[in-house]
């Protein structure tokens, strides 16, 4: 007989499923029994009928599909994200790219314009002369 503390302890270290599995194999032990069937639910216990068993395997595949759709849907928002970092990279890369033409440009520009300078000052001393 359980005593009161032990009725009253919500901290129990064995769960009601691991309760019911080791019941059932101290049973089946016990009686010799080959049987598969749950045995300590009464004699008014039933097994499950086919529209029960079929709503259950309904219910689990919803669940299933559920858990599925979360986890596809976690996976898409990280690779959206990933897909707007690569984006985010490229304009970056591009623009720096673009820096270094406008950069490379001028100093062209700026060579080009010395160059002129220096010819037309070459033409200016020999006309001078």
């Amino acid at each position: 007989m359980l005593s009161e503390r032990e009725r009253n302890d919500d901290t129990n270290p064995i769960s009601t499923a691991e309760e019911n599995i080791v019941f059932q194999i101290c049973y089946k032990q016990s009686t010799g029994c080959k049987t598969h069937r749950t045995h300590g639910h009464g004699y008014l216990s039933k097994t499950p009928s086919r529209s029960e068993l079929l709503k259950a395997q309904i219910q689990e595949q919803a669940r299933a599909t559920e858990a599925a759709n979360q986890k596809n849907n976690a996976l898409q928002q990280k690779v959206d994200k990933l897909e707007e970092q690569l984006a985010d990279e490229k304009a970056e890369r591009e623009r720096i790219l673009e820096e270094k033409l406008l950069q490379i440009q001028e100093e062209e520009n700026n060579k080009r314009q010395a160059l002129r300078e220096d010819i037309m000052k070459e033409m200016l001393s020999k006309f001078a002369e």
